[in-house]
């Protein structure tokens, strides 16, 4: 008697519980067995080969977001910066809706002058096209602005669209410039939004 119960308790600890097993074994702890351990482990092995991979394929604790903050180096110390106090953008810096203006066209211009619409080509143009438009405007040098793109692109039949945008703005420094381009197949709308940062 003494036996099978020593020799039952070492498989328990050893393998989960079967379900052929009594119902008084069932109210034991369940332990893994190595090999799960081991599955588990190699997955923790490959996750750490990137810290992107790792952000992907696993939801992080925030020790574990530490951790990685930590294994950044530190090149640049880092510098305390007053409050400038500034209310109005400098001369020369405000939002300029003529320059904004052309940078979208020019954009649309070259990349829209010959394509033909198709919906999956132009929902990813539309990104793109977002992300260039922003970029242009943003080295045009307007500092201290937050610039806001969009950009809507439409197949050419003879149908009639509206678009409306919202924002909360200071109408002294905050504008907007927006630009219709049409080709034979599609047409493009591009808004563009600059609202200043006090």
């Amino acid at each position: 008697m003494s036996d099978s119960v020593s020799t039952e308790s070492k498989k328990e600890s050893v393998n989960f519980l079967d379900d052929s097993e009594s119902s008084s074994n069932s109210k034991l702890l369940k332990t893994p067995t190595m090999s799960m351990r081991n599955r588990r482990r190699s997955s923790f092995v490959k996750l750490t080969a990137s810290q992107t991979e790792m952000l992907r394929h696993r939801r992080m604790t925030r020790a574990g977001l530490s951790d990685l903050a930590e294994e950044k180096p530190d090149d640049k110390p880092k510098v305390k910066l007053e409050n400038t106090f500034k209310m109005d953008p400098d001369d020369g810096t405000k939002f300029a809706t003529c320059k904004v203006k052309s940078e979208i066209y020019k954009t649309f211009e070259n990349y829209l002058g010959d394509i033909k619409y198709d919906p999956e080509r132009c929902s990813k143009l539309c990104l793109d096209l977002s992300v260039l438009v922003k970029n242009q405007v943003k080295s045009l040098g307007f500092p201290r602005y937050k610039i806001i793109s969009n950009v809507i692109i439409g197949q050419c039949k003879d149908q009639g669209l509206e678009t409306a945008s919202r924002s909360v703005w200071d109408p002294k420094h905050d504008s907007f410039a927006y630009v219709v381009y049409k080709n034979t197949s599609l047409f493009a709308i591009g808004i563009v939004h600059g609202v200043y940062f006090e």
